[in-house]
């Protein structure tokens, strides 16, 4: 008898089993009921469905079965970037490298190493004595003086 996340063992008999395993597989309780059960009536299933998902067994064991499927499913940051690695050498070895910098671009969008681009067209009329300011403020000293027009 399998220990479940909440560290108890739980007694399912057979019907429960099948029924955590077709909600976690995708079906509602009404629908999950029915099936197990075999019950026709809509109404009946529905309750049955809804007690049985609040019996403490049963709901401990869908908790678990969906804890198991999402780790199943999980794909984790480094198997995403080994993916992308494995994809960069292979386009890189038949030759491809629009795809190789496809794979970087990826990698990095995913690792963060991007940031949107803004571009500005603008006309900025900056005088001599202006460059020379900003220059100093920023640490710089210029050997030689720029005269107009010449650089």
């Amino acid at each position: 008898m399998p220990k479940y996340k909440d560290g108890e063992k739980h007694h399912l008999n057979y019907n429960q089993e099948q029924f955590a395993l077709n909600v976690v597989n995708g079906m509602n309780y009404t629908d999950a009921y029915a099936a197990v059960y075999g019950e026709k009536n809509h109404g009946t299933c529905q309750t049955g469905g809804k007690n049985l998902a609040k019996n403490p067994a049963v709901a401990a064991r869908i908790q678990d079965l969906r804890d198991r499927m999402a780790y199943k499913l999980m794909w984790s940051r480094a198997e995403a970037e080994k993916g992308l690695r494995d994809i960069f050498n292979m386009c890189m070895d038949k030759g491809d490298a629009q795809n190789a910098i496809k794979a970087v671009m990826e990698l990095n969008r995913m690792c963060g190493y991007h940031a949107p681009t803004t571009s500005i067209n603008a006309t900025v009329d900056i005088k001599t004595n202006d460059i020379d300011s900003i220059m100093k403020n920023l640490g710089f000293t210029r050997t030689e003086k720029l005269t107009d027009g010449q650089g």
